[in-house]
């Protein structure tokens, strides 16, 4: 039996905006999921095409890997966080040519404490940036460029989330920091947890409500949907949930 972890991303396919005006075809999607073999020490990638109904060719690269966060669409490219033995890198997936790399982020640039919280986020400008969120601060890197599957960046800015949020004071130096626990890539929020609950933040404004009072929520995920405009439906409108877990 294979033991491991699985992650996955879907998205309309951009063939489905060429369908006319009016069409009553279905909505399609792809879909890519990444799966980790804990005793194989190997990442794979499978795309499933709603177009076709079939599941694409199982890519495959040999790697440590111990966590996912949630992944980010940037371009053609979708990017997951991996913790690796010597910190985080990203698992880029190319999704036109169904093509693979582990990404390291520079350690003369970036350096990532040990049991750093790091969130891959989709820019203002549409590039690749990151959130890292250690002890009570919370780093924004982003103008990043990739070299030889090397990620530099710059720090845009700096937050002391314990002068942003109300949190209560750390009793003990072991007790749980503030963790990013979702992120929602449309509308730049993540999700952080924190000694007096979940907040959501808008990273942009700095902006945040408290979603959750409750401290044992690990993870959040959020998710939208649209109604169509054939049935009649105003395409300007979006619900944005959020779901726990």
């Amino acid at each position: 039996m294979t033991r491991g972890s699985t992650s996955a991303q879907s998205f309309r396919d951009d063939d489905d905006d060429d369908d006319p005006a009016g069409s009553t075809s279905e909505f399609k999607f792809k879909l890519v999921v990444v799966f980790y073999g804990v005793f194989e020490w190997a990442l794979r990638v499978s795309v499933y095409d709603s177009g076709s109904g079939r599941w694409g060719e199982i890519i495959s690269t040999t790697t440590y890997s111990d966590c996912f966060k949630p992944s980010v669409l940037v371009g053609n490219k979708l990017y997951w966080l991996i913790r690796q033995q010597r910190g985080c890198n990203f698992l880029q997936f190319d999704v036109d040519r169904h093509a693979m790399a582990i990404i390291k982020m520079s350690d003369d640039v970036m350096h990532v404490p040990d049991g750093a919280h790091v969130q891959p986020l989709r820019t203002k400008d549409g590039g690749l940036g990151f959130a890292i969120v250690w002890k009570r601060r919370m780093q924004l890197w982003g103008k990043t460029f990739i070299s030889g599957n090397v990620v530099r960046g710059v720090l845009e800015k700096t937050v002391e989330l314990d002068q942003l949020l109300p949190m209560k004071p750390a009793l003990t130096a072991m007790e749980r920091q503030p963790s990013i626990v979702g992120y929602d890539e449309e509308n730049n929020v993540i999700f952080l947890w924190t000694n007096v609950g979940v907040f959501m933040i808008k990273l942009e404004s700095m902006e945040f409500t408290k979603v959750f009072e409750d401290t044992s929520i690990r993870k959040y995920f959020p998710f939208a949907s649209f109604f169509d405009a054939a049935a009649g439906n105003d395409t300007s409108s979006l619900l944005s949930h959020y779901t726990n877990k």
